[in-house]
């Protein structure tokens, strides 16, 4: 009795008793198959003049394969993810897990947690972590001063600095004024100093901002956090909530670890233009430095002769307290979950500690005592 019609040679008539196949057929367990199943793949060999076909299994950690190699892969087994041509239990450094796939981080990233520069879990150098972001930067923008291989936060008074405490500012923003290294502010508490030289409200969602838009924040009220690329705040996402308009805060700085997401009415501008990319602000920098020369040349001016009358717009507002105050004193903005309300509170380069009351001040009767206040806010 001959073999069934699909077998090239048999142990019988039945079609599960192939012995060989001629291709298009593969030999698959006794049977010859058009197509060999998943876990397997088709192979041929040459015998007696005819081109026989054999299905044979893939390497284990492969589902689906065009060889016998672990580099074969098409298909990862159950429990295994595509990396290239491979199968691998986990993505190794460098990559993040999408789906069954490893994909390449971006490329200013050592470690990341998805796609895009603002993923990054670890900065290779000489990139730097900013602090509060999943970004990597190679230099520190405003705001923040450079500690080892990261950002860190300055003081929320300070716009540029060299440690987190207030007494280690270098410039301030339009609207205080730096003194032995301490910025002092114009305006009280949700109101920012103007271009014409006024306090004008901030937006509701600020507590301390430089202009009235939602993305001109310093720092938040309670229970929201400050995202250090887009300078504004958002409430802090709860365990178990729905909210979209949220971010996952840090409570060691009150910054969004991420991003929150945009309102569709948020203005898309944002003061600090930042990328992994080094930060550009050479045609400009020519101008903008005889400005300030010759700001800070009237501010000598303007303060020496107020200090000769013994009228510096600031003596108003702060009163000098007793004990002293160092570099590690406690700073930075209040934690998301603090409900501490104080008024802020400086330190002089001598250690003498002042408390900022409110701005609004009682008529002054002693003649010898008035001051025009116009001019001294006028100062710049």
């Amino acid at each position: 009795m001959g073999c069934h019609r699909h077998c090239y040679s048999c142990e019988g008539p039945g079609n599960d008793e192939c012995q060989t196949c001629v291709v298009p057929k593969y030999l698959h367990n006794g049977t010859c198959v058009s197509e060999c199943p998943a876990g397997s793949y088709n192979t041929r060999q040459e015998a007696v003049g005819q081109e026989l076909g054999f299905c044979l299994p893939c390497e284990h950690v492969c589902s689906t394969c065009t060889g016998d190699s672990p580099r074969d892969c098409l298909t990862c087994s159950p429990g295994h993810l595509r990396l290239l041509h491979l199968c691998v239990t986990h993505c190794p450094t460098g990559y993040y897990k999408d789906g069954s796939h490893c994909e390449k981080c971006d490329q200013s990233c050592e470690q990341c947690t998805g796609p895009g520069p603002d993923s990054c879990r670890a900065c290779p150098p000489p990139l730097l972590e900013l602090q509060g972001t999943k970004l990597c930067v190679e230099s520190c923008p405003h705001r923040f001063y450079q500690l080892h291989d990261r950002c860190e936060q300055c003081h929320t008074s300070c716009q540029t600095c060299m440690d987190a405490s207030p007494q280690s500012c270098l410039t301030c923003d339009w609207g205080s004024t730096l003194k032995d290294k301490v910025c002092y502010p114009r305006c009280e508490e949700g109101r920012y100093f103007s271009d014409e030289e006024i306090c004008q409200s901030c937006d509701s969602s600020c507590r301390h901002c430089t202009g009235p838009r939602t993305d001109q924040c310093l720092t938040c009220h309670r229970d929201s956090a400050l995202h250090a690329m887009e300078n504004r705040c958002a409430r802090c996402c709860q365990a178990g909530g729905n909210d979209t308009d949220c971010c996952v805060c840090d409570s060691r700085s009150a910054l969004c670890v991420e991003a929150p997401q945009r309102k569709s009415g948020d203005d898309p501008r944002i003061d600090v233009n930042m990328s992994s990319r080094p930060l550009n602000h050479t045609s400009a920098a020519l101008p903008v430095s005889l400005l300030l020369a010759l700001g800070l040349a009237l501010t000598v001016f303007a303060l020496v002769k107020a200090h000769s009358r013994k009228s510096l717009c600031w003596g108003q507002s702060y009163e000098r307290l007793s004990g002293s105050a160092s570099v590690n004193m406690p700073h930075g903005v209040p934690e998301p979950d603090s409900g501490d309300e104080v008024d802020v509170v400086y330190t002089s380069r001598g250690g003498s500690v002042y408390r900022r009351y409110s701005f609004i001040h009682e008529q002054d009767t002693d003649a010898d005592q008035d001051v025009d206040e116009s001019t001294c806010l006028n100062l710049s």
